[in-house]
């Protein structure tokens, strides 16, 4: 803590200068601690105080305020309760029928109406510039999206 003495002599030097002595540096008057105030900054806390003199004798920096609250206190978690399922001996799953059938394919020149929802070869759409010049199923396509370029557009439509 600064002296009357100090004080005066700050407040004298302030005036004259416009800097503290220990720029730019304010002084806490409970711990001690050197904090930044300089510029608008300064000027402010002058007029949160009501003046230099009030300012030097009655600074608290954060550290000192935020130490004399208590501390937060923290509740501990809490443990997730998972359940265990029990096997008994009755117990049945359901399992899928597995069919030894062959796979059917589809013939988009019997079923064109598969492809009214989207493309079926969007990356060949978009690498070839968002048109299906070089798409192999262009002509039975009913994509909303399909589109040839001038080249191509004359076979098909």
């Amino acid at each position: 803590m600064m002296t009357q003495e100090q004080i005066q002599k700050e407040v004298k030097h302030y005036k004259s200068t416009g800097k503290l002595t220990s720029h730019p540096y304010l002084t806490c008057t409970v711990t001690g601690e050197k904090v930044m105030a300089f510029g608008p900054m300064l000027k402010k806390k002058i007029e949160r105080h009501g003046g230099l003199e009030s300012l030097l004798q009655s600074f608290v920096s954060r550290k000192a305020k935020s130490a004399s609250k208590p501390q937060k206190v923290s509740k501990p978690k809490k443990v997730k309760k998972t359940k265990l399922l029990e096997k008994t001996e009755d117990q049945r799953y359901d399992i899928p029928i597995f069919k030894n059938e062959p796979h059917t394919s589809l013939n988009l020149c019997d079923h064109p109406e598969h492809t009214k929802g989207a493309c079926w070869r969007p990356d060949i759409y978009l690498n070839s510039g968002r048109v299906c010049d070089d798409c192999n199923m262009a002509e039975y396509c009913q994509s909303s999206c399909k589109k040839f370029s001038n080249r191509k557009s004359k076979y098909y439509v």
